[in-house]
C-alpha cells in the first residue's frame, strides 16, 4: 500500500496510490481507515507532506526556503520511518505492529548555524526545512525498535544519511530518490 495525503479544490484527505489513481479514504492511517469510491488522477492532485504537518514539513514539489540567517545549507537524504501505534521497548519481533510505513525525508541543515549554535535545533528547525514524501509505503519489513524514547502515531524518525551531505544554494532542485517509495523532489528559493 502506497498512503498518500492530498488537497484536490479546497479538500484534504488521505488516499492510497494505485498505478496512476489515487483512490480516496475516509479517516487516517492512523484510525479507522477505509476506502471509498471517489479516484482521482495523481497529476490532478497535490501531494501534501504525508504525516502531521508542523512547520518545517513540506511535501513533494513544494519550495524549500533558504533563510537569510544561513550562508550555508546541506541536503540529507533518509530512509523515514513513520509510526502507527504507540511504542515504546518493544521487542524487535513486534516492532512491525506499531509501524505504518516508510517514506523519503530530505534533513535541511544551516549548517554555518548548526556550527555555530554547536547543535542542531535552530539548524534543521526552520520552515521548510523537512521535505517529506511523496507516500508512505507499507510494506517494507522494519529491523529496529524505540528503546531511548516513546514514540506516538504520526511520529517520523529519520534514518540517516547513507553516504554525504550535499550543499544547497537559491535555484538548486534537490531528489531523494528510494526503490520502492519514490521520488521527493524540492527546488530551493531564497526569499
Amino acid at each position: 500500500m502506497r498512503i498518500v495525503r492530498f488537497r484536490i479544490g479546497d479538500k484534504t484527505s488521505y488516499g492510497v496510490l494505485v498505478g496512476v489513481h489515487v483512490v480516496e479514504y475516509s479517516g487516517t492511517p492512523f484510525s479507522a481507515f477505509r476506502r471509498g469510491r471517489q479516484r482521482h488522477l495523481a497529476r490532478q492532485v497535490v501531494l501534501l507532506p504525508p504525516v502531521k504537518p508542523i512547520s518545517a514539513l513540506i511535501g513533494p514539489d513544494d519550495p524549500i526556503v533558504h533563510p537569510t540567517q544561513s550562508g550555508r545549507l546541506e541536503c540529507q537524504a533518509e530512509l523515514a520511518i513513520v509510526m502507527r501505534r504507540r511504542c515504546r521497548n518493544v521487542p524487535r519481533a513486534r516492532v512491525r505492529e506499531h509501524v505504518l510505513g516508510y517514506t523519503c525525508l530530505n534533513d535541511v541543515t544551516a549548517r554555518d548555524l548548526e556550527e555555530k549554535d554547536r547543535m542542531p535545533g535552530r539548524a534543521k528547525a526552520f520552515d521548510t526545512f523537512c521535505p517529506i514524501g511523496p507516500c508512505i509505503v507499507t510494506d517494507i519489513d522494519p529491523n529496529a525498535a524505540a528503546e531511548v524514547m516513546t514514540l506516538l502515531p504520526g511520529d517520523v524518525i529519520g534514518s540517516g544519511t547513507p553516504a554525504s551531505v550535499g550543499p544547497l544554494a537559491s535555484g538548486d532542485r534537490v531528489e531523494v530518490r528510494i526503490e520502492g517509495i519514490g521520488t521527493l523532489a524540492n527546488t530551493v528559493v531564497k526569499v
